[in-house]
């Protein structure tokens, strides 16, 4: 599916104009489009973590693991993975869209999107010890997420946060927007 949404993205925002106003908007369009599907998307491993807690609980309640290797093991499994899928994102609609031609912001730009895909599935293993069953997780795992996100800069400029909410534009990725943008 991801696959899809990039070359979807890669040919709807093809060549975007590194100069002017309109291309800028196009390519903060594609980052924050990125972005918030990568977040969303990731509550599909909500019911892979709900079916595994019962296995979970069962294991180590009779002293066959302990819960920080069962983290780390989920971390070692699935973190290449997530890896690899922003890796093939970021290579299929990068340099189509036209962000910054440097390396080095390429590199940090797949390093943003594994570091979204990791905490967005942290924040969904999180929500899926917490909740009780599938839609209650769904709801919270989404409701946080849009939170993160209506505060990440696009939405709202950090100018305009009332003084007693500021630290709510530090919960967002405010800064990688101004770094690959220029």
């Amino acid at each position: 599916m991801q696959t899809l949404v990039a070359l979807t993205m890669a040919t709807l925002f093809l060549h975007s104009q590194k100069s002017s106003e309109k291309g800028t908007q196009q390519r903060e369009g594609y980052i924050s489009f990125t972005l918030a599907f990568l977040i969303f998307t990731s509550t599909e491993a909500l019911p892979v973590f709900l079916n595994e807690r019962q296995i979970f609980i069962r294991e180590t309640s009779r002293g066959a693991y302990r819960a920080s290797s069962y983290a780390v093991s989920q971390s070692i499994v699935i973190l290449p993975f997530l890896f690899v899928l922003a890796a093939l994102y970021s290579l299929i609609t990068y340099f189509a869209i036209g962000l910054v031609t440097n390396v080095g912001a390429y590199f940090f730009f797949v390093l943003i999107l594994f570091l979204t895909l990791a905490v967005s599935n942290a924040l969904v293993s999180f929500v899926a010890t917490i909740v009780p069953d599938f839609s209650a997780g769904a709801t919270l795992a989404t409701a946080i997420c849009a939170y993160f996100f209506l505060f990440a800069g696009f939405f709202i400029l950090r100018y305009i946060y009332p003084y007693i909410s500021l630290y709510t534009c530090y919960s967002g990725s405010d800064f990688i927007t101004s770094f690959l943008m220029y």
